[in-house]
């Protein structure tokens, strides 16, 4: 392992686990706190740079660096792609810098379930309304969590994100070169990776889509490094990255599983004792790494993957599985991503509601979509929930078709593209249809970027002129004048037009986005930190800071939520505690779910007892509410909140 992009990528995955291991052996204690986890991290830090040094100085002859470089020919253009790339970067990292957590997830959960476990010392489960909380895989979180006892902010709680896609790059350009594309086409996949419009978007926010994206692109690195020699350190390496790929997010059992099947597929005649042994190693460290998350969720209702249903009974799994289901999914899935926001979206629903005609099938089946929502292309969305990949689905459809009709075939890219696509037709086939489905697309994507690299530096081959004068000759006969002005542009060549494509189509999700845009009056630099919070839900700010004012100035120090669901909580614990020196507590109360159950009787009433006031969201009317032989009376209320208080 003396490449030093392969060498990152395992310490990448080494220092995850370290992450989880320090997580879990502290929670097990209840002794997650800010001293504890500076500590640790203090001496992991010194650890691992005496070890890195003496690796380097031991190794410093043996690094494959000029073999990576031999075919770089100083081309301009190469510059110019890297140039992007680190423009990229930077802007994302002041973006992600200078903007707090505010998407719906993060307030509602990912968040709201560090803070919880900051408060409990420990990552076990405990009483919420808000099952999300609990069985949602954890592993970016934990991250997040150490973030945040590190630096005692939520600062740099956009970095895990952020960091995830900057080693992204890093793989998805090694996954090229296995692929067999020289330097130029490492360096297309990492630009076409960089360009990818939800990529960019969810580069800055506490969400999970792009952590997972990561571990799963490493997951494939390694399949493709089994493919050609079985060692410890691939094996290893595939069951660290399959291990973190599904604490991370379940979607990962989808998009991960063709490309499993392939490996054992194509290792099967090469079956000695040795390398069974070490093919074993890959489900018992997935086993291992998801070991405390699967027991967690077992004790609490009988499965290692935790409740499947959200409120409401709303399952994630469609009722039925057909071919016209299948399809029916497939077409609205791809219809996320091929939203221009000109009339062409229009005529492209038309086009979806066709095809349901035909196949014979309601385009809004409730079996096969999430709930209260219908089908349709709502625009050109820069939100990082709902932003398609226009340029890059047309890139995936070109590359497609150049490949298996003017390239010659290579087995292994054949396979890598057809495992890829499987994952997305097992994902349309198995998941309800839902408005949000582009950003758990992602890995897809990001998956899918080293082979249009490849595909784009093939076509480097080939200037404009050449594919008019020789691969459309009628075209030629039809507009001879327009293809003398076509025949001049010596220098215009087709894998350049894809690339300035993709940059010029990501460069308005760059610096104008909704959330955290870099330019404009709604600036992250023009719109202080607090107001930030609400950038998803403007409408419940002044509520939310005026129910958080009313509560500092008590000297309440037990706070309970009432009834919430899916609202805004981790901007009650921002602002509840902001300057304040003595930490307010914050729980769930009345909790009619099987979390209630993570408590004993003795912590509840201890719970009720010390409790001082409870928020609950505008809806409930009751007054006086009794709780624990109190009576608790409204004391203050907003059109989003009230605040109960015993008199």
């Amino acid at each position: 392992m003396n490449n030093i992009r392969e060498r990152y990528i395992f310490n990448v995955a080494l220092l995850a686990v370290l992450i989880l291991v320090i997580t879990e052996i502290l929670s097990l204690y209840g002794l997650i706190d800010s001293k504890n986890i500076q500590t640790i991290w203090v001496v992991v830090i010194i650890f691992w740079i005496i070890k890195e040094c003496f690796y380097i100085k031991k190794n410093k002859n043996n690094f494959v660096i000029k073999s990576d470089l031999t075919d770089f020919n100083n081309q301009k253009i190469l510059y110019i792609y890297l140039g992007y790339i680190v423009t990229v970067l930077l802007i994302t990292w002041v973006l992600a810098w200078y903007s707090p957590p505010n998407t719906y997830d993060s307030m509602t959960y990912h968040m709201s379930r560090v803070m919880h476990w900051i408060q409990n010392r420990s990552v076990d489960f405990y009483p919420t309304s808000i099952l999300r909380q609990l069985f949602s895989s954890p592993w970016s979180e934990y991250a997040i969590l150490n973030l945040q006892l590190l630096s005692n902010s939520d600062r740099y709680a956009n970095y895990v994100q952020w960091l995830s896609m900057a080693s992204s790059l890093i793989v998805v350009s090694t996954i090229a070169k296995q692929l067999g594309a020289s330097l130029k086409g490492q360096i297309y996949s990492a630009v076409l990776c960089a360009a990818l419009p939800m990529g960019i978007l969810q580069s800055t926010s506490t969400q999970t889509d792009y952590v997972v994206a990561l571990w799963i692109v490493c997951f494939v690195h390694y399949c493709l490094s089994i493919r050609v020699e079985i060692n410890l350190i691939n094996a290893v390496g595939a069951g660290i990255s399959l291990g973190l790929a599904l604490l991370t997010k379940p979607t990962a059992y989808i998009f991960c599983l063709p490309f499993l099947v392939w490996v054992i597929a194509s290792k099967i005649k090469y079956l000695t004792c040795k390398n069974i042994v070490l093919l074993m190693l890959i489900p018992i460290t997935v086993i291992l790494i998801n070991s405390g998350h699967y027991y967690r969720n077992y004790k609490l209702v009988g499965s290692p993957l935790g409740q499947t249903t959200e409120t409401g009974n709303y399952s994630y799994a469609s009722e039925i599985i057909t071919p016209a289901t299948v399809i029916s999914n497939l077409v609205r899935n791809i219809g996320l991503h091929i939203e221009t926001g000109t009339f062409l979206d229009k005529k492209i629903e038309k086009v979806i509601s066709k095809i349901h005609v035909y196949i014979d099938i309601d385009k809004n089946d409730r079996r096969i979509s999430w709930p209260e929502y219908e089908f349709k292309l709502q625009g050109l969305m820069k939100h990082e929930d709902y932003a398609g990949n226009y340029i890059h689905i047309l890139l995936l459809a070109i590359g497609i078709g150049v490949y298996f009709l003017f390239l010659s075939r290579n087995i292994k890219i054949t396979l890598y593209i057809l495992c890829a696509l499987s994952g997305f037709i097992i994902f349309c086939g198995y998941l309800r249809w839902q408005p949000w489905h582009s950003r758990l697309h992602l890995p897809l994507f990001v998956i899918l970027t080293p082979f249009i690299g490849y595909i784009i530096e093939k076509l480097q081959n080939y200037q404009i002129k050449d594919i008019i004068l020789i691969r459309l000759p009628f075209f030629a006969q039809k507009l001879p004048k327009l293809t003398k002005i076509f025949s001049k542009l010596e220098l215009i060549q087709v894998g350049n037009i894809m690339l300035c494509a993709a940059i010029y189509w990501s460069i308005s999700f760059l610096i104008t986005s909704v959330n955290k845009p870099f330019l404009g009056s709604n600036s992250v630099f023009n719109i202080s930190r607090d107001d930030q919070y609400f950038s998803g839900n403007n409408k419940i700010q002044n509520s939310y800071k005026e129910a958080a004012d009313y509560l500092n100035k008590s000297d309440c120090k037990s706070i309970g939520l009432l009834g919430f669901g899916n609202d805004w909580e981790y901007a009650l614990w921002v602002l509840i505690n902001k300057n304040s020196t003595e930490k307010k507590q914050i729980n769930h109360i009345e909790v009619t779910n099987q979390s209630i159950k993570t408590y004993s009787d003795s912590k509840i009433n201890s719970l009720y007892s010390n409790l001082c006031a409870f928020i609950v969201p505008a809806w409930a009317t009751t007054n006086p509410v009794l709780l624990a032989n109190r009576n608790f009376y409204i004391v203050w209320k907003s059109d989003s909140l009230k605040i109960y208080m015993p008199k």
